[in-house]
């Protein structure tokens, strides 16, 4: 069974959240989603009578590299992205399949507080790669005369302002399907799709 998360409240604190959050979903907190521990940074602290509890400076950018995604820990995060100052999502060689993609897609454009998105070296495989053979074609390839997954970070449902698809192997059609789809008014101000 599904968990309730109606009534779900909110903390300034993202990674208290993360972590109520799982526990109410009963599920792990994904590590991309917990503290890095060396970033870190220390407050100073004054020391006197006026001295006040430091404060956590807030999470504006969850990132996920080389790490492989669940749906559980996909919809953990953005529950918590609306309410929270994240404003950056990094993807980044995470072996997506094209459901996952999807998924991902829905909740962005379900997303608007989330204005910068990478999604970098991830081209996308036909299923979980880890449940191929290794002799089988693991990426997978667009139909001929299906629409290209990447044209969704682009068409007029998205609001990302900044765009990073690189490394993705994007072939002309892709790239030709995105530039038809930018004719249409969009927010996107910056895309770059480098080393494809």
């Amino acid at each position: 069974a599904e968990a309730n998360l109606a009534g779900f409240k909110q903390t300034s604190n993202f990674y208290k959240d993360v972590e109520a959050l799982c526990k109410v979903m009963n599920i792990h907190v994904h590590p991309a989603l917990r503290p890095v521990l060396w970033e870190v940074e220390k407050p100073i602290v004054p020391e006197g009578e006026d001295a006040k509890e430091p404060e956590e400076k807030p999470v504006t950018v969850v990132k996920f590299d080389r790490h492989r995604l669940d749906k559980n820990t996909l919809k953990a995060l953005f529950h918590l992205i609306p309410q929270s100052q994240v404003r950056t999502v990094k993807f980044s060689n995470n072996g997506i399949t094209p459901e996952q993609f999807d998924k991902i897609i829905e909740y962005l454009y379900q997303t608007p507080a989330l204005s910068t998105v990478f999604f970098d070296w991830n081209p996308l495989y036909k299923e979980d790669f880890r449940d191929l053979g290794k002799d089988e074609e693991i990426l997978y390839q667009r139909g001929e005369e299906e629409e290209s997954k990447f044209v969704k970070f682009v068409s007029e449902g998205s609001r990302i302002k900044i765009l990073f698809l690189r490394g993705n192997n994007l072939d002309d059609e892709d790239v030709k399907q995105m530039c038809e789809a930018l004719k249409n008014p969009t927010p996107l101000k910056v895309i770059d799709i480098s080393y494809n």
